[in-house]
């Protein structure tokens, strides 16, 4: 699959020049990420069908395939904030408003 997208990415560079290269960084950091932290989660449902008797490496998996799924879902802020200037300027936008709001609110006090 990485190679599929990566052959239709240079397609794509080559049919048009105006490639928004933003929101294709942020498909595959996406994707990327989503990738490597589904891993020990498949392994554990694979273990878990087959019966794995061990107890030890089945909490041990299954604590790890749910922290490496809770990355990835955090991980989606960073790349959104990283790569796309208008999340970065909404971002600001709204934790400035809440700034604002709580020093109103503090004031008040």
């Amino acid at each position: 699959t990485i190679g599929s997208s990566v052959l239709l990415l240079v397609k794509a560079r080559q049919v048009s020049r105006q490639l928004q290269w933003q929101g294709v960084v942020v498909v595959l950091l996406t994707a990327a990420t989503y990738f490597f932290s589904i891993q020990p989660f498949m392994v554990f449902i694979f273990l878990d069908m087959k019966g794995t008797n061990s107890r030890t490496v089945h909490v041990t998996l299954y604590r790890l395939a749910w922290f490496t799924l809770q990355i990835n879902l955090v991980s989606n802020f960073y790349i959104y904030a990283v790569s796309l200037p208008s999340y970065r300027g909404f971002l600001k936008s709204f934790f400035g408003r809440s700034y604002t709001s709580l020093q109103e609110i503090q004031e008040e006090d």
